[in-house]
């Protein structure tokens, strides 16, 4: 007895199932569209901007045009700014915006967001054969003008600071200092470093 029971609850099961397939197929927008969707877009290299030409293009451009390849969708772009387009939107103006909006708990309240297409650094690519070895970055940057005008800055203010102590120590520390000027401030450099060291 419990075998047609459960053979008859599967059937029913699957052919609920196959109808709501069938049904999502047909209806494949949850919503009744316009004739032609206005799609909102602001100026957002790479992902939305204009071309010499005039046409639209960019990630969220592509990705849009095939959404709409593939759901049979007529729309139009239309440019804003920022203010103007969340405006526009609030304001039904504008039916879908594929500008990269930030989703804050205000914006959330007021608008439908789609999930996150993707989340970026944006970064800059180039051939292999192109790139420079980080050890020839490294040394280039180490051997920097920049670089070099501290290092000799350093240098010469030891050579002064080691000088002056030679100066103060050469008579009461005849033993480390003496020698003469060149030995003494090589001594005073030596000691002013390894202090500051």
């Amino acid at each position: 007895m419990k075998r047609p029971i459960i053979f008859l609850f599967l059937l029913i099961l699957f052919l609920s199932l196959d109808n709501a397939e069938a049904s999502l197929i047909k209806n494949r927008s949850i919503m009744p569209l316009q004739e032609r969707l206005i799609v909102g877009v602001t100026n957002d290299p790479p992902f939305t901007y204009k071309y010499e030409n005039g046409q639209w293009i960019g990630l969220n451009v592509d990705i849009w045009s095939h959404v709409a390849h593939t759901l049979n969708l007529k729309y139009e772009i239309k440019e804003y700014t920022i203010s103007d387009l969340l405006t526009a939107i609030q304001r039904g103006k504008v039916d879908v915006s594929i500008s990269r909006l930030r989703l804050t708990p205000e914006r959330a309240m007021l608008f439908d967001f789609s999930i996150p297409i993707g989340f970026t650094h944006i970064a800059l690519a180039t051939l292999p054969e192109r790139a420079t070895s980080p050890w020839w970055t490294a040394l280039r940057i180490f051997i920097s003008w920049d670089n070099l005008k501290i290092f000799v800055s350093i240098v010469i203010v030891l050579i002064i600071v080691g000088f002056i102590v030679w100066l103060i120590e050469r008579k009461s520390n005849p033993d480390h200092f003496g020698g003469g000027i060149k030995r003494g401030t090589a001594a005073g450099i030596y000691w002013v470093g390894s202090t500051l060291a």
